[in-house]
Formats: structure tokens, C-alpha cells, sequence
């Protein structure tokens, strides 16, 4: 089911209302020229609305082993709802921020170190140069509604991978953060931290010193870019592509705009072609896998060696023999 709704436009207003208020209080001068950044960005991306909890498969991101993975687009935001069931261990997932809102751009090495400066320099010295794929990067941030504040909050930092982020060998430095992966997931994913907050995380650094502030820090990211990684991997699926999820009207936008509302953002969805779908009925084999007890087989990927394929949810078995009780909810 997918519950969000406009949450780019949402999160733009409230981080530009952030990083004004932030500059006038003198405090944290280089963070609110980052929030500002990231408000900016927001607004020229490209939007999706992802189903609850943000997720989509449950296969070790087995779809993007060895291959290169690449955004859809330059500048992308990833919107779901999100009610902590599946992320009990992050403070930022609890009741109070259920609205999330992931930002994912594409940089090259001179972009890295040009918009993020020492922060940027710092996180290209850990990955191996002389390898040409290691060129291109994906950065993510993050940014959550804290009901309680009624304000949109981002994260302090993000995380950096290359394209080719699920081959371990291309990261030399001692920021790799494997703790990234769930504890079921075998698949790991390389990368680095890239601060966007400079004035907040030094406060951090002072008061809970560099590794417990790190900690922190790839920890609250760390969900969200298994949520950009599970996104690709759905559509390096040749069955699977963008869609818009609602037209939007811009003579309704205009009216919103000159009453002091939000504008409704172009929101899209991914979508099965379902002709593409590859349904094969199994053949008894014997055993207790001859008649099994009748059950929702939720959808997952079909790999070959050519391209990625994705199978729709399908029931299996003989009622007669049972029934194996499942809960799926499925757009």
C-alpha cells in the first residue's frame, strides 16, 4: 500500500523554513546553506512514492550483484510512510516520524569535492581511484517529519557509494560501513559518510566524541539506502518501469500557489507490465512438495544472465491440503 503523499513538496517548504530560521539565529551558519541546498534540490528531482516502510523485496539485493547500478534519473526523491514496525532500533523511525523523504543525485569525483569541500575529499580518499567505474558516484540523504516539532529534520549526514557499489574490492579506507546491512542480508554494499551538516556534526564530535557520533550518523542512513538500493534493483527488472501515479493539474497548482498552498509534485510509482510476466505451473515432484498446503507466494525477481525479470505474487498448492495463513499487502 502506498500512504505518502507529497511528501517532496512538504519537505521542500519545511527545510527552506528550517534553513532560513537557522541562518538568522547565527548559530549554525554552514548547515543552513547545506538544509537550503538540499530544499533546492528537492524541488528539481524527479519523485517517486514508494509502498509502506519503503520496501519492496526481500532477496539479499541479489538483482544488483556485480552489475552497475545507476539512478533513473540526476535528482530523485523517494517518499514512503513508515510505522516502525520493521525498524524498531532507529530512534528516527519511531512513532513521532512516520513521513520519509530519501534524496538520491548522481556525482562525478569533481562534483564531490566541489559541493561537499574537505567533507567530500575526505570520503574520496577511501575508494581505490584507479578503477574508472569508481568515477561515478550515488549520494543519498534523508529527511524526516517530526510530528511532535511539526518540522521536516534531516539527517546530519548521508551516505556515498560508487556505481559499482556491491563489489567490496574498489574501497581501500577504513570508513566502509558494512553495519548498512540488515543482519539477515549476506549481500553487502561499500561506501563512505559524507557530512551535510559541518556545524552539527562537529557539536556532536564535541560532546560524544568522533566514533560514537559516526555511529549515529550511518546509522540513521543506513535504512535508506537499503530503500534506494531495493528500488533499483525493482526496476533493473525488464517487466518493471515508472508510471505516473496521479495527473496533476497545473491550473489546479497555479490556484493552490495563490492561495498560500502546497503544489501538488508529479509523483511516480513503479509499475509491472504483466504481459512480460513469466508464469510456469509446477510440476508435482514427489514428496511433501507434491501437493502442498495452498498459500500466497509473494512477488520476487527471476534472475538470468541477461536481464532481471519480476514475478507477480501468485497462489500455490491444493486447499484441500491446508492452508498456510500469509499476510501481503500488494499495489
Amino acid at each position: 500500500m502506498i500512504s505518502a503523499k507529497n511528501y517532496a513538496a512538504q519537505s521542500e517548504r519545511g527545510l527552506i523554513d528550517m534553513a532560513r530560521r537557522t541562518a538568522l539565529s547565527g548559530l549554525f551558519p554552514n548547515d543552513a546553506l547545506r538544509i537550503d541546498w538540499l530544499a533546492r534540490h528537492i524541488q528539481r528531482s524527479t519523485h517517486f512514492a514508494l509502498p509502506d516502510n519503503g520496501k519492496f523485496l526481500d532477496d539479499d539485493l541479489r538483482g544488483l550483484k556485480d552489475k552497475i547500478i545507476r539512478l533513473p534519473y540526476k535528482f530523485m526523491t523517494l517518499e514512503y510512510y513508515c510505522d516502525g514496525s520493521l525498524f524498531t532500533d532507529n530512534e528516527h523511525l519511531s512513532d513521532d516520524s512516520k513521513k520519509r523523504i530519501i534524496f538520491a543525485m548522481e556525482l562525478t569525483t569533481d562534483e564531490v569535492e566541489s559541493r561537499f569541500g574537505q567533507s567530500g575529499r575526505n570520503c574520496l580518499r577511501n575508494f581505490k581511484r584507479e578503477d574508472p567505474t569508481a568515477d561515478l558516484f550515488i549520494a543519498v540523504f534523508a529527511a524526516s517529519y517530526l510530528k511532535a516539532k511539526d518540522m521536516w529534520i534531516p539527517d546530519m549526514g548521508g551516505f556515498i557509494l560508487p556505481t559499482n557499489g556491491l563489489k567490496e574490492e574498489i574501497v581501500a579506507g577504513k570508513k566502509v560501513f558494512e553495519g548498512l546491512v540488515e543482519p539477515n542480508r549476506k549481500t553487502r554494499f561499500t561506501g563512505s559518510s559524507l557530512i551535510l551538516l559541518p556545524d552539527v556534526y562537529l557539536r556532536n564530535i564535541h560532546e560524544h566524541g568522533k566514533v560514537l557520533t559516526e555511529k549515529f550518523m550511518m546509522h540513521d542512513i543506513g535504512q535508506e539506502v537499503c530503500v534506494v538500493l531495493e528500488f533499483l534493483e525493482a526496476l533493473s527488472c525488464r517487466n518493471v518501469s515508472p508510471d505516473i501515479l496521479e495527473p496533476i493539474s497545473k491550473k489546479i497548482n497555479d490556484k493552490r500557489i495563490k492561495a498560500g498552498k502546497l503544489p501538488i509534485y508529479e509523483t511516480k510509482c513503479l509499475v509491472i507490465n504483466t504481459k512480460d510476466l513469466v508464469k510456469k505451473k509446477a510440476e508435482p515432484k514427489g514428496g511433501t512438495h507434491a501437493s502442498p498446503r495452498w498459500h500466497l507466494r509473494s512477488g520476487h525477481i527471476r534472475h538470468y544472465p541477461e536481464y532481471n525479470l519480476w514475478i507477480e505474487q501468485t497462489s500455490v498448492g491444493d486447499v484441500e491440503n491446508g492452508v498456510i495463513e500469509k499476510r501481503y499487502e500488494v499495489k
